[in-house]
């Protein structure tokens, strides 16, 4: 498992939010362990990510300039 500094765990996070990932059984579960995090770190990233969602261009899912 690799863990990503927070921006770029977001930045990913917010891809796979975006591609519908999270709706799949056990995706969350997956993701945090490949990430290194506890479950509730993706879930908080997941709230951070939808009421900011000004911070993610809408067609890359990476952090507006």
């Amino acid at each position: 498992p690799h863990k990503p500094p927070r921006s770029e765990r977001l930045r990913l996070v917010a891809f796979l939010l975006k591609k519908d990932v999270f709706s799949m059984r056990g995706a969350l579960e997956r993701v945090a362990r490949r990430f290194a995090v506890a479950n509730v770190t993706i879930y908080s990233d997941i709230q951070f990510i939808r009421s900011h969602p000004e911070l993610f261009n809408p067609c890359t899912s990476e952090p507006a300039s």
